[in-house]
């Protein structure tokens, strides 16, 4: 009688066992698949296509495993219990470190430039190492999440500097030979932006580590004496108890680039626009790309605002996709973004290149080369000049020598954060645009998590015209 009875508790284990993998199958084919994650910010795996080179090579295997970790049922349950779980208890894995970090008081994909074209004029209308080891966490320390080249601190999120003085001496000497090899009538300005870390972070955190000062002064110092250099870094130290830098994105704020307009307009010899002259606006509950790259509990407890400042100038935009040779029209300001895209108000999108034509006369054309912090800061110039033209390093492809020659360009200004400067992709880009020939561009750097917070990218709304 007991062996029958354990038989039947046997039987129905199994039977139980089946029916949850049967129900867990069920559920899985006809629950509704996503193809975009927001809480990763990330493409989802999609099914691959099954053909026999797939079998054979096993990419067919691969995709599929992908697929099924991509789209488990309840995954994103799961995923936020387990990031609330990390937030209870510390562990490490990998190079990703997490501790316990106490809750503060609670005050999308870019258009892709995949292929570009070489733009014609455009219509009127050691101890030289840079690396960052962060400490052991003591004292201040208590309250910082590692991640990878993240801190986070006091529930704000800090990049720290990475890079070398070889890879910044090499692009030092980019700008020295454009300087040597443009007409003496146009003005070059370099212009290296801090990402915060000098900033926001406590001595016991930074100590005897790399300083964004150290790295701006000797990139300064490497350049010829006629290149003019923009003292943004002197300008946002004197502002950090102001609102100048978000809390969960890896940009500066829209005051942040005033006052990083306010340096330029001092180096230019120009008086900047007082904010009492420009129009405030503010979109609400932005959450950013370090918030995404770490998904940090406390971060999404303390999301951030995007203000941005409107000028008074009349102005005409157009911009160029892939591909193109006709313009299309563009803003300045993309007012319909918000959320987690809400960085994008700012210009609506890296794109390869833009022109602003405003109602200003003075003679004065100026070429902005950026990463995504110039997007932010570029709609400030045009208070000063006829035509503002903003191309994105990343996704321009052309000869900056005709380009300059062709649209009459009277000063050219290379405004990129400090992780840009340090990066072997710049010093290569800005090489090959003094030598280019018109062709397709190769794609761009993907816009993966590790990207998101290197080159600097900027996340729009879903709505915005995709490039073609």
């Amino acid at each position: 009688m007991e062996l029958k009875w354990s038989n039947n508790i046997m039987k129905a284990n199994a039977l139980l066992f089946v029916a949850l993998l049967a129900a867990g199958g069920l559920l899985f084919i006809v629950m509704p698949k996503q193809t975009v994650s927001e809480n990763e910010n990330r493409k989802l795996a999609q099914l691959p296509p099954v053909t026999f080179e797939n079998l054979w090579n096993g990419k067919l295997a691969e995709g599929i495993d992908a697929y099924c970790s991509d789209n488990f049922i309840f995954r994103n349950g799961f995923i936020d219990m387990a990031n609330r779980l990390k937030a209870l208890k510390g562990f490490t894995y990998e190079n990703v470190v997490i501790y316990n970090n106490p809750k503060a008081e609670t005050e999308p994909a870019p258009p892709t430039a995949d292929t570009t074209v070489a733009l014609p004029v455009l219509p009127d209308t050691t101890d030289t190492d840079l690396q960052t080891t962060l400490p052991e966490k003591t004292g201040d320390a208590a309250n910082y999440d590692i991640v990878k080249s993240v801190v986070i601190y006091n529930n704000r999120a800090v990049q720290v500097l990475g890079g070398s003085r070889q890879t910044v001496t090499r692009y030092a000497a980019v700008l020295n030979r454009y300087n040597s090899e443009l007409s003496a009538d146009v003005q070059l300005y370099a212009m290296a932006i801090p990402i915060g870390s000098d900033f926001y972070l406590p001595p016991k955190i930074t100590r005897d580590k790399q300083k964004e000062k150290k790295c701006i002064e000797y990139f300064y110092g490497q350049l010829d004496s006629c290149i003019v250099r923009v003292p943004v870094y002197e300008e946002l130290e004197q502002r950090t108890k102001e609102y100048i830098q978000f809390n969960t994105d890896h940009h500066w704020t829209g005051l942040g680039a005033y006052y990083g307009y306010k340096a330029f307009c001092k180096a230019a010899g120009i008086t900047p626009l007082p904010l009492t002259q420009l129009t405030r606006k503010v979109i609400h509950g932005f959450v950013g790309s370090l918030y995404y790259y770490t998904l940090n509990e406390g971060l999404l407890q303390n999301p951030d605002s995007v203000e941005y400042f409107k000028t008074p100038v009349k102005t005409s935009t157009i911009y160029f996709v892939a591909d193109s040779i006709a313009p299309k029209p563009a803003s300045l300001y993309a007012e319909y973004a918000k959320g987690k895209n809400a960085y994008g108000v700012f210009l609506g999108a890296d794109y390869p290149l833009m022109k602003i034509v405003t109602n200003v006369k003075n003679g004065k054309r100026i070429l902005v080369m950026k990463d995504s912090y110039g997007n932010a800061f570029a709609p400030y110039l045009t208070s000063h000049f006829e035509e503002v033209y903003i191309a994105d390093y990343r996704y321009f492809w052309g000869n900056i020598k005709k380009f300059v020659k062709k649209n009459n360009i009277t000063d050219l200004l290379f405004a990129h954060n400090t992780y840009v400067i340090n990066k072997e992709f710049t010093v290569k880009r800005e090489t090959m645009m003094l030598k280019s020939v018109e062709r397709k561009i190769k794609p761009a750097p993907k816009d993966t998590l590790a990207n998101i917070i290197q080159p600097g990218t900027t996340t729009i709304p879903d709505t915005v015209k995709k490039q073609e």
